[in-house]
């Protein structure tokens, strides 16, 4: 007899990128977006700077493309986790194949970021560029870190999220993206290009996601 666990295979779970309606749907949207501005936070606790924030010039929030992604592959590891009840490594390597399609380089992933985004723009999770040519635009940001009371920079790949979908959230998404947190420091591929080459001569680093 067969053990039923050692029978998976990730293509039970996962094949493709048109795969994420299994698990991140009508149903299961409200419980999507509660999972990322928890996992927003998280991220905030521990680095001091959050994937998600509050626009300068526009009433709204923006998050990194890339925390975006990761979020989605973690919500389909978690929900995959429950029907074979194991958080070994099978439930891992479902998790590392939906990032690798929507976070991974190559000549897909341009392909595959849009249908994520379409995607999620059917659900009112964010809103899509009206540009063809971008998905997202690259803005850099500084702070003054709390541990070291010194300037820290990084790199947010930004997609608007729906102001009506977190308009629950907005209390929680204040405290860790306010945009009296953050300084505008670059904007556009060329500014951010020579903004990481000024930070390297001082032995800086613009941090991504």
């Amino acid at each position: 007899m067969s053990d039923e666990k050692s029978d998976l295979m990730i293509e039970d779970f996962y094949v493709e990128p048109m795969d994420i309606v299994k698990y991140i749907n009508t149903d299961t949207a409200d419980e999507f977006m509660t999972f990322l501005v928890d996992e927003a936070i998280d991220f905030f606790m521990t680095n001091e700077y959050s994937p998600i924030v509050e626009q300068q010039k526009f009433d709204g929030f923006v998050i990194d493309y890339y925390f975006l992604a990761d979020c989605v592959s973690k919500f389909i590891e978690k929900r995959v986790e429950k029907v074979v009840d194991d958080d070994g490594d099978f439930v891992k390597n479902v998790r590392r194949k939906v990032k690798s399609d929507f976070a991974g380089e190559g000549e897909l992933f341009w392909k595959n970021a849009k249908i994520l985004l379409a995607f999620l723009n059917f659900l009112d999770i964010i809103v899509l560029s009206s540009s063809s040519k971008y998905i997202f635009s690259q803005t850099a940001y500084s702070y003054i870190s709390s541990s070291t009371g010194t300037d820290e920079f990084f790199l947010l790949n930004s997609v608007f999220l729906k102001n009506e979908k977190i308009e629950k959230f907005q209390t929680n998404l204040v405290k860790i993206g306010s945009k009296s947190k953050y300084k505008m420091v670059g904007f556009g591929k060329r500014a951010i290009s020579n903004l990481a080459l000024k930070l390297l001569k001082k032995e800086k680093k613009l941090r991504q996601f």
